[in-house]
């Protein structure tokens, strides 16, 4: 049995799709910042070509089971449609649904930024659904999961988690193409949608900081935030936080330092024009809230924390989940820099 790959599969096979975008180039500055990186940011991390955007559609399929980790299994083919984790049988358990859509993405279970950009933004592909329908997901465990369905107008008690031990099987499937950093329309999608749907809070902070307790964590946490509430800021956790507490949090933010991390999805609900000035450590530079910065019309500023500036690709991912030494007065420069003032 081999794999195919979804978007193969629906050509080879004369599925029937509703196509909505093909690809663009995203042709967005490079990020702005006092570092002296050389030509790591034309020539390495963002090395021609530049990427494009995805292709958007929805697929319509029927008689399909999705099993283990999100795979989908065409019975008609004996093939399995791309999952997440490799090939594999449906199990032998099920149960049957009428009509379903699936949002389920990889790490859209436990991730905040996964979950938004690559599960939840998916339903800006959907135009038309039956009454019945049932929303195929990851699982419903993590609160931010429930609660920016119940948002968004999905009700929870629609959802269907796959279930490793049993397969679900839709006689009717609506399958929107796959989504993450580079789906502008998605993003923007969440961003309306949301802000419309919760109440504002006047008096939340217009400069935040995102503090982070794990990974990515900032180890001269104190004074840092000693330099930032000079200009300020505001430390946020918000992973302690509600999803519609985070909205109204970021409500009005205006300027955001913050380390690489999940957290930064919330720049979906700042106020237009707003400034990123992501911190991270010499042996990684992610590039989804860059993407997400210019997709928003946002600024994006970077700082390297202390340590080697890379010259390499692999330099510049070596250590996704190193902690990071922040120098405060190359800080306070690039606080300048933005024209962020005390």
């Amino acid at each position: 049995m081999s794999i195919i790959k979804i978007d193969d599969w629906v050509e080879k096979n004369g599925i029937s799709i509703e196509v909505f975008s093909e690809p663009k180039p995203m042709t967005y500055p490079y990020p702005k910042t006092i570092d002296d990186v050389g030509n790591l940011f034309s020539e390495i991390i963002f090395k021609p070509p530049r990427r494009n955007s995805n292709r958007t559609y929805c697929a319509y399929l029927k008689d399909i089971s999705i099993f283990s980790d999100g795979g989908l299994f065409d019975y008609s083919l004996r093939n399995q449609i791309e999952g997440f984790d490799g090939a594999g049988i449906p199990p032998y358990d099920n149960i049957t649904i009428d009509n379903a859509i699936y949002l389920a993405s990889r790490w859209g279970a436990t991730n905040y930024w996964h979950w938004m950009a690559e599960s939840l933004a998916r339903l800006s592909l959907i135009k038309e659904k039956p009454d019945d329908v049932k929303y195929v997901i990851n699982s419903i465990q993590s609160p931010f999961v429930k609660e920016s369905l119940m948002t968004m107008g999905v009700d929870p008690k629609k959802c269907i988690e796959i279930d490793k031990s049993k397969s679900i099987i839709c006689k009717h499937l609506i399958l929107p193409s796959r989504m993450n950093d580079f789906d502008k329309d998605g993003l923007l999608f969440l961003r309306d949608k949301i802000k419309r749907s919760v109440v504002s809070d006047e008096l939340s902070p217009k400069r935040i900081y995102i503090s982070r307790k794990k990974t990515r964590s900032v180890e001269n946490e104190t004074e840092v935030m000693e330099l930032l509430s000079r200009y300020g800021f505001v430390m946020v956790r918000c992973e302690e936080l509600s999803f519609e507490d985070q909205v109204k949090k970021f409500y009005n933010a205006e300027v955001v330092v913050a380390p690489h991390g999940a957290g930064n999805t919330n720049l979906l609900f700042a106020k237009d024009n707003a400034k990123l000035l992501e911190l991270r450590s010499p042996t990684y530079f992610g590039r989804t809230y860059y993407y997400l910065c210019n997709h928003l019309g946002f600024d994006y500023y970077s700082l390297y924390g202390r340590g080697k500036i890379p010259t390499t690709a692999k330099e510049s991912s070596s250590s996704l989940q190193s902690n990071m030494n922040i120098d405060v007065l190359r800080l306070n420069k690039t606080l300048e820099f933005m024209g962020v003032k005390q």
